[in-house]
C-alpha cells in the first residue's frame, strides 16, 4: 500500500499506521497515514532481530522505550475505533508494561493495552473523564497468560458504548460504559 491510497473502503478512517521498517538501528519512524510525526524515547529503535512482517521491527526494552506521536483526533469517548498491534515478548519480569495507548491529558481521556500481574496478562483500560473510578477494565485476571518467545496480536475495538479486548484473535473481555 502507498501512503495515502488503498483499496480498503475504510482508508480513509485509518488515523496512524506504521509497519516500523526501515535500517535496522534507526530511530527515525514513519506513519504511512497521515504523516504524524513519531518520535522514539528511551532506546527506541529499529531492530531485524524479531520480526513479524518486512525486514525490521520497532524494538522496546521496557524499560522506559517507547514511540510516542501527537495524533490528530481523539479516539476515546467519540467515536467507534480499533487499535490494534503486533508485539513479541522477549522477556516478562512482572509488574505493568504498555503495549499500546492514548493520552490526552487535558482531556482527561485515555486509553491503553498492557501486560500486567506476575505473568503476562492482556488488559486494557479506558478513562473517559480523567478520575480512574470511571474506568472500564477489561481482561487480567481471567485472560490467558502472554507466551514468551511468539508473536501476539492484540487489539481494542470500540462500537458505541461498549468495548472488547482480543488477544491472537480471541475475544478476552467485554465491558459497556454508561
Amino acid at each position: 500500500v502507498t501512503a495515502g491510497t488503498s483499496s480498503d473502503a475504510g482508508w480513509n478512517n485509518v488515523i496512524l499506521l506504521s509497519r516500523f521498517e526501515g535500517v535496522a538501528g534507526s530511530t527515525a519512524f514513519v506513519d504511512e497515514s497521515m504523516n504524524t510525526t513519531m518520535t522514539a524515547i528511551g532506546g527506541a529503535s529499529l531492530s531485524a532481530t524479531h520480526v513479524k512482517h518486512g525486514s525490521t521491527a520497532v524494538a522496546l526494552d521496557g524499560i522506559g522505550d517507547g514511540v510516542v506521536c501527537a495524533l490528530p483526533v481523539s479516539l476515546v469517548g467519540r467515536t467507534d475505533f480499533t487499535a490494534e498491534c503486533w508485539f513479541y515478548l522477549s522477556g516478562y519480569s512482572g509488574g505493568t508494561q504498555i503495549i499500546m495507548g492514548s493520552w490526552e491529558g487535558s482531556a482527561g481521556l485515555s486509553w491503553n493495552m498492557c501486560l500486567t500481574g506476575t505473568s503476562a496478562r492482556l488488559y486494557s483500560e479506558i478513562t473517559t473523564s480523567g478520575a480512574y473510578n470511571t474506568a472500564v477494565t477489561l481482561g487480567n485476571g481471567g485472560t490467558p497468560v502472554v507466551s514468551v518467545g511468539v508473536w501476539h496480536h492484540a487489539a481494542l475495538t470500540k462500537q458505541g458504548n461498549t468495548y472488547r479486548l482480543f488477544l491472537d484473535g480471541v475475544l478476552i473481555g467485554t465491558a459497556t460504559q454508561a
